[in-house]
């Protein structure tokens, strides 16, 4: 791809490039900062760009550098033809002759991983701090219900895997019904994490962070807990992790987590299920 100066524009992207994932094709496709240039643009263009409107904006971008046209127009169509063959765009047709082509709803991009931490109360930060070697806090009837309600979680799991694809179960997990009236107490937050992670070591084959931070989400927004699931990599040397968040702390894994992954958020839109 293309190299040049970058200038400030108001979406900065991110020096190091990104990752772009379609969790319905099972697709992962690693982008250089210049490309991520071209990304942003389109992103900025929902409904669809087409090849000259995006040389002409690159031919600003790089003015600095002073790059050819024909250098730009075939670097954009080098990265179009890629990123349509993996399945991340569609292709529409406009009234002139021009294709456009617009990003689909269901592709995430990693973010910076600078996750600012203001706002967050410590003592509510405290109460839900993943605490794996605490002595258990509940007696054995629940402990024994949290157990079986994590392992019965992961079998559903297993199953939905199966049936629905990794795309649309992250769009189960995503849109998990939460029953905004009832009241919840950090207390309930651990006692969940911790039964999922007796689940865990019970469990005939082993549990993957997705799957375990999947069940943990489900399972604490059943109980009126606002629980979200993320899921970030890095992409030198490449590697992937999820987590689930209540209120911005993660409460299934360390804290740092946040900050050692860029996260992955829709391109189109961070929708939120809340």
């Amino acid at each position: 791809m293309l190299a040049g100066q970058l200038k400030s524009i108001d979406k900065s992207p991110q020096r190091d490039g990104c990752l772009l994932l379609w969790p319905e094709g099972n697709v992962v496709f690693s982008l250089n900062e210049s490309a991520l240039v071209i990304w942003s643009e389109m992103e900025r263009h929902s409904t669809g760009v087409s090849i000259e409107q995006l040389v002409d904006y690159l031919e600003n971008y790089f003015l600095p550098a002073r790059l050819s046209r024909l250098r730009l127009r075939t670097d954009v169509e080098q990265l179009i033809t890629e990123l349509s063959k993996r399945g991340f765009l569609s292709e529409t047709r406009s009234n002139s002759t021009d294709p456009l082509y617009r990003i689909k709803e269901d592709i995430f991009r990693t973010v910076s991983d600078d996750i600012p931490e203001t706002g967050i109360d410590e003592r509510f930060k405290t109460a839900l701090a993943y605490r794996p070697t605490d002595d258990p806090e509940c007696g054995g009837p629940r402990a024994l219900a949290d157990t079986w309600l994590g392992m019965s979680a992961i079998i559903l799991y297993e199953i939905a895997l199966r049936v629905c694809g990794f795309g649309r179960l992250c769009v189960i997990v995503e849109r998990w019904p939460m029953p905004k009236s009832r009241t919840w107490l950090p207390i309930r937050v651990r006692q969940i994490c911790a039964g999922v992670d007796r689940a865990r070591l019970w469990y005939p084959k082993k549990v993957l962070c997705l799957q375990h931070s999947a069940v943990v989400t489900c399972l604490l927004r059943r109980q009126g807990i606002p629980a979200q699931m993320f899921f970030g990599a890095r992409r030198k040397p490449f590697y992937a992790h999820a987590w689930s968040e209540v209120h911005g702390i993660v409460v299934n894994d360390e804290q740092a987590v946040r900050n050692r992954y860029p996260r992955f958020i829709r391109c189109l839109g961070n929708h939120s299920p809340d």
